[in-house]
C-alpha cells in the first residue's frame, strides 16, 4: 500500500522543488520570484501561512517560455507539467512536481507540486484590459472543455464526438492563449501582471515591478523575490499585513498525496 504523505512532509518535498528551482533559474539568469501567498507567507511570517498548503512563483512570460523548455531533465525525480506537456491538464500556469509521489486534487492529477504562474503585459488602458482579460477567459473556457477527461462508456464517448464538432481543438486554443500572453511583449510594456481570474477593476500594476529583484527568507532559506513586493501585495491582497478572520484561515485545498510504491 501507498505511503500517505502529512502536511510536514508535503512542504519538505514542496521546498525541496523550490530549491531546485532556485538552483536552476540562478545558474540559467531566469527571471522568477516567490508569488502570492509564499511571498505573502515569507514577508508576513518568515515562512509558510500557518494555514497554507501549498508554494507558488511567478515569473515573466519570456523566461516562462525557456523555463518550461529546459527544466526537464534537471532533476531526475522532478517533471514540468503545462498544456503544451500534458493532453488533460486545463490550467494555463506549469506546475514542477516530484514524480516519485502520487497527488490527487479535483480534477488534478500529478504529484506533489509548486506553481508557476507567467506574469505578462498588459494593455495601457482600463478598457483594453477589460477586453483582454474576457478574451483570455473565453478561451480558458474552452480549453477546460477541450481537455474534459472522457472515458470508455458509449455516453463519454458520444460527448467526445459532439464537442470536436464544435470547438476547437486543444493545440489550437493554446495557441489563442499563447498569442494572448505574448501580445503585450513584457519587456516593453508599461503594466503587467499574471491574468486574474475574472475582471477586476485595475488588477494590474506597473511592469517595473517584475523587473527587480531581492532575496526573503522563507522557512530560514533565502529565495528571490521582487524588491518592490509592497506593490505586489498590496494590489494583490490589499493590507496584507493584517491577518484575515480567523474563518478564513484556512487552505483551500483538498488533496491526497502519497509516495509510489
Amino acid at each position: 500500500m501507498s505511503k500517505t504523505i502529512d502536511l510536514e512532509e508535503l512542504k519538505k518535498i514542496q521546498i525541496n522543488i523550490l530549491d531546485a528551482i532556485e538552483q536552476f533559474c540562478t545558474e540559467r539568469k531566469i527571471r522568477y520570484s516567490i508569488g502570492y501567498g509564499t511571498l505573502l507567507g515569507a514577508v508576513r511570517h518568515k515562512g509558510y501561512i500557518p494555514w497554507d498548503d501549498d508554494l507558488d512563483i511567478i515569473m515573466p512570460y519570456p523566461d516562462y517560455q525557456r523555463f518550461l523548455q529546459e527544466f526537464d531533465g534537471y532533476k531526475p525525480y522532478l517533471q514540468v507539467q503545462s498544456m503544451r506537456k500534458d493532453l488533460y491538464y486545463r490550467f494555463p500556469f506549469a506546475k514542477v512536481f516530484d514524480n516519485r509521489t502520487i497527488l490527487i486534487e479535483k480534477t488534478i492529477r500529478s504529484g506533489v507540486y509548486v506553481d508557476i504562474f507567467p506574469v505578462v503585459g498588459f494593455p495601457e488602458t482600463e478598457e483594453k484590459f477589460k477586453q483582454f482579460v474576457e478574451e483570455y477567459h473565453k478561451n480558458y473556457l474552452l480549453m477546460r472543455i477541450a481537455t474534459k477527461r472522457i472515458g470508455e462508456k458509449p455516453l463519454k464517448a458520444c460527448f467526445n464526438a459532439v464537442k470536436r464538432c464544435f470547438y476547437p481543438d486543444k493545440d489550437k486554443i493554446m495557441q489563442r492563449i499563447e498569442n494572448i500572453y505574448s501580445r503585450y511583449p513584457f519587456d516593453e510594456a508599461e503594466f503587467a501582471g499574471v491574468i486574474p481570474n475574472y475582471y477586476k477593476h485595475r488588477r494590474y500594476i506597473k511592469a517595473d515591478i517584475f523587473r527587480s529583484y531581492s532575496t526573503q527568507t522563507f522557512e530560514g532559506k533565502n529565495y528571490t523575490a521582487l524588491e518592490n513586493y509592497d506593490a505586489f501585495l498590496s494590489a494583490t491582497y490589499g493590507d496584507y499585513m493584517t491577518l484575515p478572520p480567523e474563518d478564513k484561515r484556512h487552505s483551500e485545498h483538498v488533496f491526497k498525496a502519497y509516495w509510489k510504491e
